[in-house]
């Protein structure tokens, strides 16, 4: 149990983006962008008591890049994963569910005929113990079925998306120094 008894909780979250149809048009304040409501959000609480689903393993790594220059040091978080595995009963309604939920998330990369990077249809929210993402994507489902037995072992692997970057017009100075100050290059 963790945290007085919570179990794992997912919250699916799909969003519709809507276009101006004058978008191409530039306006006074320059173009239109299209606007991405949030669909009503979905949660599902993993409770063992409620759903049959036995969580029997979690982990979650955060990685960060160490990027050494002489005597400067810049640190940036490359990975934050979380994996989780369950088990149910094979015919779990729950089960059927959160895979139809998969399936959606599938979806929304099949919606966009151009896929962007930067656009995102869908996040997903986790929770459970020491674990808290907000915006993460999922990485990884995965199922099959435990040999001999009316069990179905299942997966998720998510990661956190990383912010989205904002670019300067004024980039930083490239300097290099010593502790007696900095020096131009």
């Amino acid at each position: 149990m963790a945290l007085g008894g919570l179990a794992p909780i997912i919250v699916f979250t799909f969003y519709k983006t809507f276009t101006n149809p004058f978008s191409s048009a530039v306006s006074a304040l320059g173009p239109v962008q299209p606007v991405k409501i949030p669909l009503v959000p979905i949660p599902v609480y993993l409770d063992e008591k409620i759903t049959g689903m036995q969580l029997d393993d979690y982990d979650r790594t955060i990685t960060i890049d160490v990027m050494r220059d002489g005597v400067s040091a810049f640190e940036r978080v490359s990975g934050d994963v979380v994996h989780l595995k369950f088990h149910a009963k094979k015919d779990s309604i729950v089960l059927t569910v959160l895979t139809a939920l998969i399936d959606r998330i599938m979806k929304t990369f099949e919606e966009n005929v151009v896929p962007k990077s930067d656009e995102r249809n869908y996040s997903l929210t986790i929770f459970y113990d020491n674990i808290f993402i907000l915006d993460a994507s999922l990485e990884e489902f995965s199922t099959r079925l435990k040999e001999g037995t009316d069990l179905r072992e299942f997966s998720f692997t998510f990661s956190k998306r990383s912010e989205k970057k904002t670019e300067t017009s004024n980039p930083i100075a490239n300097t290099a120094g010593t502790a007696a100050g900095p020096t131009r290059t």
